[in-house]
């Protein structure tokens, strides 16, 4: 008999605890705005943050779409990462472009490695 009922403690609890309305958009957009990367922080940190939060809202309104995910990563990345988040984009933004490619967070990475073994003196 309780087997039979798991299935109606799983939809209440989902019901109770995972918030599918406007207070579920409001935390994304809440928390995607807090979101920050300093120069010297791998950008790696910054796409397991924003994977988590997207894994978190995915089934709930405030679901991050692709557009938000991308104008976040351009808000928080400092300036030094910019000129490489623009040749990613570029492509993206043509007619004719190919779809999005997984590398952004590995340029994003290679480009820390280089800047942080530059300023180490180990040329």
């Amino acid at each position: 008999m309780a087997r039979r009922e798991a299935w109606k403690v799983m939809t209440w609890l989902q019901k109770i605890y995972r918030s599918n309305d406007v207070q579920s958009i409001a935390e994304v957009r809440y928390k995607l705005g807090n979101l920050k990367m300093g120069a010297d922080q791998n950008p790696t940190i910054l796409f397991c943050e924003l994977a988590t939060l997207e894994h978190a809202y995915s089934h709930t309104k405030g679901r991050i779409a692709d557009d938000d995910m991308i104008g976040t990563i351009f808000a928080v990345t400092p300036e030094i990462y910019q000129p490489t988040l623009n040749l990613v984009a570029e492509p993206r933004c043509q007619p004719e472009a190919k779809p999005p490619r997984d590398g952004d967070e590995e340029d994003l990475a290679s480009e820390w490695r280089e800047q942080r073994y530059q300023y180490s003196g180990c040329h």
